[in-house]
């Protein structure tokens, strides 16, 4: 199953923002609490974590790094044993040295069980210079209403 593309560059981010919080849509959001069928709890959960990670895209291609960090939980954990801090400012020095920004997630491939989720899909990162297209895998967690990067790795 091929998934379709999705690409983003300089969005309009207020505008999904508001979509998936406004009260009209939240009232009408599937929850644990009413009597779907697994099935349909199932194809709600793909669909909410395939949201998270527009959202968590378009962040980086718009280069708003508070809602870029606002994707990741509190218990996400960086790689290579650097402090949660640390990484926030690297992130922060990275995304903003930049004049622009362009990601896509290619072939996403989401495997939900329970409240945890994972995320494979080809990566393709474009700034003025650099071009990088490799497999990511993101790992999510339900927090509330929001699907939340808990750990990510890069191929």
């Amino acid at each position: 199953l091929v998934q379709p593309m999705v690409k983003h560059a300089a969005p309009d981010l207020a505008r999904d923002e508001s979509l998936s919080s406004s009260p009209a849509q939240s009232a009408s959001t599937p929850t644990a609490q009413t009597n779907m069928t697994p099935a349909a709890m199932s194809a709600s959960d793909h669909a909410q974590v395939r949201k998270a990670l527009e959202l968590w895209s378009l962040a980086w291609s718009a280069r708003n790094v508070d809602a870029y960090l606002e994707r990741y939980a509190k218990s996400f954990v960086p790689a290579g044993g650097q402090s949660r801090s640390a990484w926030e400012k690297m992130r922060r020095q990275r995304i903003l040295s930049k004049s622009q920004i362009s990601h896509e997630i290619r072939d996403l491939q989401i495997t939900v069980e329970g409240d945890k989720a994972t995320a494979n899909f080809e990566q393709m990162y474009t700034t003025g210079q650099t071009r990088q297209v490799g497999a990511k895998t993101l790992r999510l967690q339900r927090e509330g209403v929001n699907w939340l990067i808990i750990s990510e790795s890069s191929n």
